[in-house]
């Protein structure tokens, strides 16, 4: 025999049950929309029309976000994610998943009231912006004066750190200089950078254009215009950098030369 508490508990579970089966969740349509090439802005107004001209009901009814899948690149069309929902369906605020070619996009919806809170929030602090600069140009004026007179200063001390900085530097080559002429073993003296300018003068092709030339201890380097080496020469190792130095100018890197081995002299035993 069935108690009726029994089935008073049977039929409030069913009853559960169908409430909780009766619950449907916001349906979140996704689609991909693709842009051409352009400017960050460009793109995204392009997109947005894109967006809303494709809607898969009428703007009234249907609330829809957009987002960028993929970074700005130069000369490169960009994809974006649209997602709808109905209006009716957001409530105060609707937070869910959506999925998108395999991947799972976390998306907020809310209600236009909340928006237009937030509208008026950005209004007003958009307000308290303008305001404040407002009243900053207003003290600007009355500020310029001393400000004018820190500038002289502070451009006077600048000129005399630059000065300071050039005598230094100065100082530090003539120190350097001094150091690798009275010990040869600290510096690799003058043959080799004599020798290497040498060889750059003597190898250069007759059409190349050499617009500087550096040396340092075991490389040197020339400024040439055009991507073709300056040099006719192969007996050194020439590379050029990987991006020009300005406008038409490239970097070329001359290794140093292959050093070939010298002749050993064999004693006889005695």
């Amino acid at each position: 025999m069935i108690k009726p508490a029994s089935l008073q508990l049977v039929e409030a579970e069913t009853a559960e049950a169908l409430a909780e089966a009766a619950v449907v969740e916001p349906r979140v349509f996704a689609r991909s929309i693709a842009a051409p090439a352009g400017w960050p802005w460009e793109q995204a107004r392009a997109a947005a029309l894109e967006a809303r001209h494709s809607a898969p009901l009428p703007v009234h009814e249907v609330a829809h976000q957009l987002r960028r899948l993929e970074a700005w690149r130069p000369g490169q069309p960009a994809r974006f994610a649209a997602f709808y929902v109905r209006r009716a369906e957001v409530g105060d605020r609707l937070e869910t998943e959506a999925l998108l070619a395999g991947e799972r996009h976390r998306v907020v919806f809310v209600s236009s009231a909340q928006e237009r809170r937030r509208m008026r929030m950005l209004a007003l602090v958009g307000l308290g912006a303008g305001l404040t600069m407002f009243a900053a140009m207003v003290g600007a004026g009355v500020a310029r004066q001393a400000g004018e007179a820190a500038e002289a200063r502070l451009a006077a001390l600048e000129v005399s750190a630059r000065s300071d900085l050039r005598k230094a530097q100065t100082l530090n080559r003539q120190r350097r200089l001094a150091a690798a002429i009275e010990d040869r073993d600290r510096g690799p003296g003058f043959d080799m950078p004599l020798s290497d300018l040498a060889w750059s003068a003597r190898g250069k092709k007759p059409e190349a254009r050499i617009l500087a030339w550096h040396w340092e201890p075991g490389l040197s380097a020339v400024e040439s215009r055009g991507k073709d080496s300056p040099f006719a020469a192969a007996d050194r190792p020439v590379q050029r950098s990987g991006a020009p130095v300005r406008r038409g100018v490239w970097l070329w890197g001359v290794g140093p030369a292959a050093q070939a081995a010298e002749p050993v002299a064999a004693e006889p035993r005695r």
